[in-house]
């Protein structure tokens, strides 16, 4: 597709928006399912201490060098997805902040 007028501009942004929107949809589903690993009574407190910093660090797409063996084999597989995810938004997002500041005369 050319970006060569506004309505091309805003097609592209929708797309963006609906490819980050399906990326959230599914860090949420991997971060549910973190949190099974915390028990039946965990409270978002419990989830949120336990993985917190390795999700922070799992954004910034850093994972594989703090992978500790404080986690199970299918806990860090569910973290690499995050991970994938998490690099996928982020990428959609810079996408969506170049589309703003393109200028289209018609």
């Amino acid at each position: 597709m050319k970006l060569n007028n506004r309505r091309n501009v805003n097609i592209m942004k929708r797309a963006l928006y609906v490819e980050q929107l399906t990326c959230y949809a599914k860090l949420c589903s991997l971060y549910k399912q973190l949190s099974y690993f915390c028990g039946y009574k965990a409270t978002s407190e419990d989830v949120q201490n336990k993985y917190s910093h390795i999700l922070s660090i799992a954004s910034s797409g850093n994972l594989d060098n703090f992978i500790t063996s404080e986690f199970s084999e299918k806990e860090i597989i569910i973290l690499k997805k995050y991970e994938k995810y998490s690099n996928l938004f982020n990428k959609y997002n810079e996408a969506l902040k170049i589309l703003s500041e393109v200028n289209i005369n018609e």
